[in-house]
């Protein structure tokens, strides 16, 4: 399955099943909100072909106090208070998805943030 990452947008997270109420609840009924919001960001990864929606996670900003780190890293970061972070917040995916779609998810993202 070839998929595409993309901010969560018109797409139709009626039919999006990943086996746990919660999330499909959280899809389908508060992402929006939390990304009108700006509390997260949500991301999907979708079958290229079909358009359905084969997983997502999503993300959000968090700082970690520089005395919770370890000395070695600490050595390395500015001095200040606290250091900024994402947190991933919710990663689900699709029962019937044979690949791991919640990792390909992460490792993309991951990539395209290093060449911004």
């Amino acid at each position: 399955m070839s998929v595409d990452i993309r901010p969560l947008a018109a797409h139709d997270r009626n039919t999006f099943d990943c086996g746990n109420v919660p999330l499909n609840r959280y899809l389908t009924s508060q992402a929006g909100q939390d990304v009108r919001r700006k509390v997260s960001a949500c991301f999907v990864a979708t079958d290229a072909i079909s358009g359905a929606i084969a997983g997502y996670y999503t993300l959000s900003v968090a700082s970690v106090p520089l005395t919770h780190l370890p000395e070695k890293l600490i050595k390395k970061l500015p001095r200040y208070l606290s250091v900024p972070t994402a947190r991933l917040g919710r990663l689900a995916v699709a029962t019937g998805v044979k690949v791991s779609a919640g990792s390909y998810c992460l490792m993309r993202s991951h990539g395209q943030s290093n060449q911004t």
